[in-house]
């Protein structure tokens, strides 16, 4: 179906894209998911996401020791089907 959207161009591949959960939904869940405040994990977080998909959010955070990262959140309500893989932002896959 993907291909089909991206083949026809204009707003089909608009209509393949999915609107980011808004900052009042997500923050209560990561706090939730990290157990703390961001805030004390992060020395900052940009809530307003880089990357929005069907199964996750991309943002950009500072993290005192590690600097500048990426913070993929999978949406609210999704199984835990998936695993997360720190990393500093710049960062490539070997």
């Amino acid at each position: 179906m993907r291909a089909t959207l991206e083949e026809a161009g204009g707003i089909f591949i608009k209509l393949g894209h999915v609107s980011p959960v808004p900052r009042e939904t997500m923050q209560p869940f990561v706090e939730t998911q990290l157990q703390q405040p961001v805030d004390t994990v992060f020395s900052s977080l940009e809530w307003e996401p880089i990357a929005a998909a069907s199964i996750a959010q991309v943002y950009r955070a500072h993290h005192a020791e590690l600097g500048e990262v990426v913070v993929k959140v999978r949406r609210p309500g999704l199984e835990d089907t998936t695993s997360a893989t720190p990393g500093r932002s710049g960062d490539s896959p070997d």
